[in-house]
């Protein structure tokens, strides 16, 4: 399986057409979009080698004090800091997404994710192998 067939994820209409560029060597999708300068969405496709999301933050990520639990279309995760997001699904095998809004070159000098970015995250799910 890989990431570009893995999910799908709403994005608001008045942002115009989207861009996905997916690199099938770093298992990342970067969305752009026409309307929308100043930032983009990258998703990341981690195999985790059966370890869960916990286990896997421990070993691969520092993590802030203020991180938030979150359940997203029966995926379980966090919001490790605004626009930075990681979700977990088990079936039919482990597979962590990391969601991370980030700031394009000329952007505003302090990058804040938009401001749908929760309803974007909200609205992530991942397709089943029946459907792929």
């Amino acid at each position: 399986m890989n990431s570009e067939d893995a999910y799908t994820i709403q994005y608001p209409t008045d942002l115009g057409s989207v861009n996905a560029d997916y690199g099938p060597f770093t298992r990342r999708t970067i969305l752009t979009w026409h309307n929308f300068q100043g930032y983009y969405l990258q998703i990341y496709f981690i195999d985790p080698h059966g370890v869960d999301l916990t286990h896997w933050l421990a070993k691969n990520a520092t993590l802030g004090p203020h991180v938030t639990r979150i359940s997203v279309n029966g995926l379980d995760g966090i919001i490790e800091a605004p626009g930075l997001v990681f979700l977990q699904s088990q079936d039919p095998m482990p597979i962590i997404y990391e969601l991370d809004f980030e700031c394009s070159s000329g952007a505003q000098p302090t990058c804040e994710p938009p401001s749908f970015w929760r309803d974007m995250i909200n609205s992530f799910r991942t397709l089943t192998p029946d459907v792929l």
